[in-house]
């Protein structure tokens, strides 16, 4: 618009001074002739003329420059919504395909045991491919609303990392790589944070690592201290490999967008998402920390993670159990085959289980047993009868010691902030995410079962 202001009076300022001067024909001479009221008054006319309507003309090519974009803009969303749907589409009809084929080979092959167990095994990775690729669009849609809650725990950060790292080496067990994990003594101290979600940055680089790096590679993890107040520390993660690398274009416009990678061919030959880096950048972001990438193709990556912690104003005292020897638990789920599971889970690791198929069963068991018959409770949410909300309330009411202190679990696949008051409403202790890891399960009971008034978390 100003713009066009300008030329308007450039060209009534050319005008004026015209209508001043005269020239020949052959412009071999000129003269000056001061101009009249009446012909200023013409040219003045002239000027804001030329400025009202090349300002105008210059509005109106800027709203239509504004609506080309608009269109292009609402041009590009449709396709990248389509290029989404079409990822997703392939990404869950996948290892669907392959859950169905592999049952459909055990059902034909009942009595070959080797053959049973490959494919129970190749179901049991399509499946956690499934559940991943859940997870990732959940937690996409958790940032993208804002309603991502951090929580405020004791953790140890190099621990966590080590764990990490072993479970997602796990998911590849053929993948013929070496692996180093360097610590400073420092980064080993007790931290606050939110080891949830710390978990997940740590598993989506872990996971990338390996999946995009050839037999043979390494997979490097180093953790420094970088600054320490009294009250906070800033730890630096690295975590490299020697795999196929990025390209510096990509890592700066398209890294951390959600279902981008830099060859297509990718997305069928590693079994990714697209996601993770998207994530991972969103929970830096949400931790007040950074994260920074180098590559070169075809020679590996590494990431820098730089993330602040507050420091525990008392070192925890928490008594850990060798096992879950003798603890008494009671377990409520209306699914007969969760229960199942779980039961003989939980009494593979040495505790005497109680069940109960819905939330009044488990009230009712609690209420009639002797006081401290049970010393945890794990409390499936959904249930008929009574839900597991109502049940823990129930229970917690209880004019009894025990019913005030007994640990209880709130066992869900919800677990949106609106889900997660409601469980801290209830007066459950924490919640355990579906589907379980019973290994992660049982480290988390024995830190549980003796310790009362703890803060709702999730594990």
């Amino acid at each position: 618009m100003q713009c066009g202001y300008l030329v308007g009076t450039l060209c009534g300022i050319l005008t004026l001074l015209y209508s001043m001067f005269f020239f020949s024909i052959d412009h071999s001479w000129i003269y000056f002739e001061p101009i009249n009221r009446d012909k200023l008054i013409v040219v003045l006319l002239g000027l804001i003329a030329n400025i009202c309507v090349i300002g105008h003309l210059q509005q109106r090519n800027k709203n239509a420059m504004r609506e080309i974009s608009k269109l292009e803009a609402e041009g590009k969303i449709a396709a990248a919504r389509a290029q989404i749907l079409h990822n997703m589409s392939h990404d869950i009809r996948t290892p669907i395909n392959g859950i169905l084929g592999m049952a459909h080979i055990i059902e034909s092959n009942p009595a070959d045991t080797a053959k049973v167990l490959e494919n129970v095994e190749k179901i049991e990775k399509s499946a956690s491919a499934l559940l991943s690729l859940a997870n990732n669009v959940l937690d996409m849609n958790e940032m993208q609303s804002g309603n991502i809650q951090m929580e405020r725990i004791p953790f140890r950060l190099a621990l966590l990392c080590r764990e990490t790292m072993e479970n997602s080496k796990n998911l590849f067990p053929d993948n013929g790589l070496e692996f180093s994990f360097q610590v400073q003594a420092a980064c080993e101290q007790e931290l606050i944070g939110s080891s949830y979600h710390i978990k997940k940055i740590l598993f989506n680089l872990y996971t990338n690592a390996i999946r995009y790096t050839q037999a043979g590679g390494l997979v490097a993890t180093q953790i420094t201290l970088l600054r320490e107040t009294e009250t906070q520390v800033v730890l630096q993660i690295k975590i490299s490999d020697t795999g196929e690398g990025m390209s510096q274009e990509f890592i700066d416009t398209l890294l951390f967008e959600p279902f981008t990678q830099e060859k297509e061919s990718a997305r069928t030959k590693y079994q990714g998402s697209g996601l993770g880096m998207a994530i991972v950048k969103g929970l830096v972001d949400r931790m007040g920390g950074t994260i920074t990438a180098e590559s070169q193709l075809h020679k590996g990556s590494t990431f820098t993670l730089e993330l602040p912690f507050e420091k525990p104003k008392e070192a925890a005292q928490q008594k850990k159990l060798a096992s879950l020897s003798g603890v008494n638990i009671l377990l409520a789920d209306d699914n007969t085959l969760n229960l199942e599971i779980a039961e003989y889970i939980l009494t593979e690791a040495g505790a005497v289980v109680t069940k109960a198929e819905n939330g009044k069963d488990a009230l009712e068991l609690f209420k009639n047993a002797p006081e401290n018959s049970f010393d945890i409770i794990l409390m499936d949410v959904m249930m008929p009868e009574m839900d597991g909300l109502t049940a823990t309330r129930r229970i917690r009411s209880l004019n009894r010691p025990d019913a005030e202190r007994i640990p209880i679990f709130a066992v869900t696949a919800s677990i949106f902030p609106g889900d997660i008051e409601k469980i801290k409403a209830a007066g459950m202790t924490a919640y355990l995410p579906k589907p379980l890891v019973w290994e992660e399960l049982i480290a988390v009971l024995e830190r549980y079962c003796e310790k009362a008034d703890c803060p709702l978390q999730g594990v």
